[in-house]
């Protein structure tokens, strides 16, 4: 894979400091918001659910970033996350694609705990409207295990072919507690991840989670507090 494919996701609370991080490792980035910072590279906004997809109809948020790219819905599966029924992804789908018409937008990103959730939505949109949602790409996340990872984007790459989209995008992969509590295993399986990618030639971008955490120091590129470089970072830095 080309370095132009390497992301990173990156907490908001640091501002501009941010850029140096993004810098060191990554090409693009984007930080869970329609508003990301511009640093180098592609800076890709996200309308992470309902609340800032109705901000942005508004006029209360404007879309930022400097990216042709606009990710969608994060984790709509799951409760703590975007939070939406299939039949919901797909109103409001309808929603943000009237928003940003000449935008190319990458579809909801569901966990890989149901990633199957991503054919509902579509299979809702089509039931509704009676042609198929626009994705640019399909997004994908998968945590702590390398068969779920394999699961995904055998899954996603399958349902890309399947529905004539050009790509897929994994913008979330990491080792989270307990899997993560040292860094030696996050490095063991940033690398066991890449050989998997490498098998699916439509995975054309990827984004590390993540840049800094308070939670997850065991698994970020930089030091929460002093944005020193980690050995992950390192790891990540080179792949």
């Amino acid at each position: 894979m080309s370095h132009k494919s390497k992301g990173i996701s990156t907490p908001v609370e640091f501002g501009a400091e941010l850029c140096s991080d993004v810098k060191a490792v990554a090409s693009w980035h984007y930080d869970w918001s329609p508003t990301p910072l511009i640093c180098p590279g592609d800076n890709v906004p996200m309308v992470w659910g309902l609340g800032a997809l109705r901000q942005l109809e508004q006029g209360t948020l404007t879309l930022g970033g400097n990216s042709i790219y606009v990710l969608g819905f994060n984790e709509p599966d799951l409760a703590s996350q975007a939070n939406m029924k299939a039949g919901a992804c797909a109103r409001y789908w309808r929603r943000l694609e009237a928003l940003y018409p000449n935008k190319l937008l990458i579809s909801p990103a569901p966990s890989g705990k149901d990633y199957q959730y991503l054919e509902r939505m579509r299979n809702q949109y089509i039931s509704r409207y009676g042609t198929p949602p626009k994705f640019a790409a399909l997004a994908c996340h998968s945590y702590g295990s390398t068969t779920n990872l394999q699961a995904v984007l055998s899954w996603m790459t399958e349902k890309a072919e399947e529905w004539n989209i050009r790509e897929v995008w994994l913008t979330e992969y990491g080792l989270q507690p307990p899997f993560g509590t040292e860094y030696f295993a996050s490095i063991a399986y940033m690398h066991q991840c890449m050989d998997i990618m490498n098998q699916f030639y439509r995975v054309s971008r990827y984004a590390w989670f993540t840049s800094r955490h308070p939670w997850y120091d065991a698994m970020c590129c930089f030091r929460w507090e002093t944005g020193a470089l980690t050995e992950i970072g390192a790891a990540y830095k080179n792949l």
